[in-house]
C-alpha cells in the first residue's frame, strides 16, 4: 500500500517550495485514509496541515512495515530528503495495526508539532520546511 500527500507554495507563477510525503506500508488487507486539516494559504507563514492514517493486518510470517520519505524542493532545484521507519514481528494474526501521520509543510513559521512525544522528523529547503509525526498502535482483534 502506497499513500501520497504533494503540496508546495508560490509566488505568483513561481513555485517556491514543493514537498512531498510517501508512505508506504507493507501487510495485507491495508486501508488508507488521508485528509486535508487546516491550512493558511493567505501570507506568510504559508502551510498546510495533514493526516494520513493507514491500517494494515499482519502480512506472511507476521511481518509489517512502514516507510514514510519526505522530498522537498526549492525554486533553485535544491532538494532536502528525510524519512521515517518501521518494522515489526506481530505474532497475532487478527491484529490490526494504525499508523497515524500528519504532515505540515510551509513557508515561515510552522504551527507547533502535535505531540512532541511523538516520533518527529523535519527539514528545510530553500524558504520551506516541512515537519512530520508518526504514530503507531497495535489494537488486538
Amino acid at each position: 500500500m502506497e499513500a501520497r500527500v504533494l503540496t508546495g507554495c508560490t509566488a505568483g507563477e513561481l513555485v517556491v517550495f514543493r514537498a512531498a510525503l510517501t508512505f508506504r506500508a507493507h501487510g495485507t488487507a491495508c486501508t488508507a485514509v488521508s485528509e486535508e486539516l487546516e491550512a493558511d494559504p493567505a501570507t506568510e507563514p504559508q502551510w498546510i496541515r495533514t493526516r494520513l492514517e493507514l491500517a494494515c493486518a499482519p502480512g506472511e510470517k507476521g511481518l509489517l512495515g512502514s516507510q514514510i520519505t519526505v522530498e522537498m524542493h526549492d525554486q533553485n532545484t535544491r532538494v532536502a530528503t528525510y524519512g521515517l521507519g518501521d518494522s515489526y514481528v506481530e505474532r497475532n494474526p487478527a491484529a490490526r495495526h494504525l499508523w497515524t501521520v500528519e504532515f505540515i509543510a510551509g513557508l515561515g513559521d510552522l504551527p507547533v508539532a502535535p505531540d512532541p512525544a511523538g516520533r518527529n522528523a523535519g527539514a528545510s529547503s530553500g524558504r520551506g520546511s516541512s515537519r512530520t509525526f508518526s504514530d503507531h498502535q497495535v489494537h488486538d482483534g
